[in-house]
């Protein structure tokens, strides 16, 4: 598992962004793939959405807690899909968290329909 662990971390860091992408993916399906925290997260800055978005899905499937703050900072990014990736990597790493964060009000409203629902559905669970 090593190896492939120290390829999949030199592809995060790759020049090419397709490769980078298609390593952020590849760590969300291994059961060690959260060992690669630190270069997902630095991922959610990345210069291509492409990027940004697989780091995003990866951090939320792996569950990275420590991925919260860097995630909730996405949550204004201009773009709809950032913001929907980021609001959805936050859901599956704390529910109760995320449905406490202050954006989720402004989220709620979004005019990006996935989004608004995305919100809603977070502080609905809140009710609860």
């Amino acid at each position: 598992a090593e190896p492939a662990l120290v390829g999949l971390r030199s592809g995060l860091a790759d020049a090419d962004p397709r490769v980078r992408t298609a390593a952020a993916d590849t760590a969300s399906r291994r059961p060690d793939g959260a060992a690669l925290a630190d270069a997902l997260i630095t991922g959610l800055a990345d210069a291509d959405p492409e990027v940004r978005l697989a780091a995003a899905r990866s951090l939320g499937a792996l569950q990275v807690a420590a991925a919260f703050p860097a995630l909730q900072q996405r949550l204004a990014d201009p773009s709809p899909e950032q913001r929907l990736a980021a609001l959805r990597a936050l859901t599956r790493i704390d529910r109760d968290r995320t449905a406490a964060l202050p954006e989720l009000s402004r989220l709620a409203s979004d005019p990006d329909a996935r989004v608004a629902e995305a919100a809603n559905r977070a502080l609905a669970a809140r009710a609860r």
